[in-house]
Parts: structure tokens; C-alpha cells; sequence
């Protein structure tokens, strides 16, 4: 489990930012959205095989200038993934937060 921080920034603007970060990595596209639940889901293929892994998150206020989210990345394929889907999470919130203290 990985707690996440709660940014300075309205949810609006984090869920814009994680956007912009997500997709900056290589194989990744945006397969749902849910913009009632403020979630979406994410797809990320393996390098060599192109396996799937699926990355969901919710975009939650916390209050009017802050917010935070909830992030769940899983293999689609196979039993295990060998650490790969936390090191995802970690690698892109390490971004984001780089991109939202940057802003």
C-alpha cells in the first residue's frame, strides 16, 4: 500500500496534471472515464509482449483548493508482476508531484 498525498491544488487541476503525466509514459492510453465518479482508467502494455496492465483512479476533493486520489494498478495477465505495478504508482506520483509543486 502506498499513501497518497493530498496536493495543493483544486481536484480539477490534479486530475488535469495526472493526465498530462500518465500519458507521457510510453504505451499508456485511457480506456474508461467515468466523469460522475471522477475516475478513469488507464491501460499500460508490457514492452516486450504487450501484456496489459490496468491502472484505475479517482480524483477525490478535499475541500475547494485541495484534493487527492485513490490508485489502483493491477496485471491483467498472468500471477505475478514482479514489483513492476507499484514502481508504476510510485514513478508516477513522484511525477505528479513534481508537475503540481511546479505549477
Amino acid at each position: 500500500m502506498v499513501v497518497v498525498p493530498v496536493y495543493p491544488v483544486p481536484v480539477d487541476a490534479l486530475e488535469a496534471a495526472f493526465r498530462a503525466v500518465a500519458l507521457t509514459y510510453p504505451r499508456v492510453n485511457i480506456v474508461s472515464e467515468d466523469s460522475a465518479r471522477r475516475q478513469i482508467d488507464v491501460v499500460q502494455r508490457s514492452a516486450v509482449f504487450k501484456f496489459p496492465d490496468t491502472i484505475t483512479v479517482q480524483f477525490v476533493a478535499q475541500g475547494e483548493a485541495d484534493s487527492s486520489l485513490v490508485i489502483y494498478s493491477r496485471a491483467s495477465v498472468g500471477i505475478g508482476d514482479m514489483g513492476v505495478n507499484k514502481k508504476r504508482v510510485l514513478a508516477w506520483l513522484a511525477a505528479l508531484g513534481a508537475r503540481v509543486e511546479g505549477n
